[in-house]
């Protein structure tokens, strides 16, 4: 019998990192967190879940959910969405760190109102 293998899944809460990213301590602390999470899903050959809010609701807080708030080589690569770019050798090993190439890089975005 085949032994059968779960994918490593990812989930990055954005709409909670946003909430928690109003002093500059929990910024470094949630970007770091993230990418971490992105880079495990991405070695692992797995799924990077992002959830995120993107409804017409108004938000009080100065970061409103969205995941361009954290377009960082601290956090999420630009190129997360344009995955033929991010594993150009150059750009990965300087997001990454290394030079261990993934074969591919699977992203989900989700959230109430559509899924892309």
């Amino acid at each position: 019998m085949r032994e059968r293998i779960s994918p490593v899944v990812e989930e990055i809460d954005l709409r909670q990192a946003t909430v928690d990213f109003e002093t500059p301590k929990n910024r470094k602390e949630i970007k770091s967190n993230i990418k971490a999470k992105v880079l495990r899903a991405v070695k692992a050959g797995g799924v990077i879940l992002f959830n995120i809010d993107d409804s017409p609701c108004k938000y009080t807080a100065r970061y409103d959910p969205d995941y361009k708030e954290f377009y960082d080589r601290a956090a999420i690569h630009q190129h997360i969405w344009d995955p033929e770019r991010l594993l150009q050798k150059e750009v990965w090993s300087q997001y990454s760190g290394v030079d261990a190439m993934p074969s591919s890089i699977y992203t989900v975005c989700a959230s109430e109102y559509k899924t892309a």
